[in-house]
């Protein structure tokens, strides 16, 4: 199980970094993208409302508050 657990934060750690590496190296990812690219999972808006410069820092999840399970 705690084989298991390391395996699911390394996975989700990498998605997180994915994540926030597309939305800062460009501008706007989403541009001229259709319907079916476009990212629409928690994960994707967590990052992006994490990244928004408008949302003070304070009111910002963490990486570990976003991969938490509980």
């Amino acid at each position: 199980m705690d084989a298991a657990m390391r395996t699911m934060r390394r996975v989700g750690t990498e998605l997180i970094e994915e994540r926030k590496k597309l939305f800062v190296d460009e501008k706007d990812p989403l541009a001229g993208a259709s319907d079916d690219e476009q990212y629409k999972d928690l994960l994707s808006a967590l990052v992006k409302a994490n990244l928004d410069p408008s949302i003070p820092e304070s009111q910002r999840m963490t990486d570990e508050e976003v991969l938490s399970r509980e």
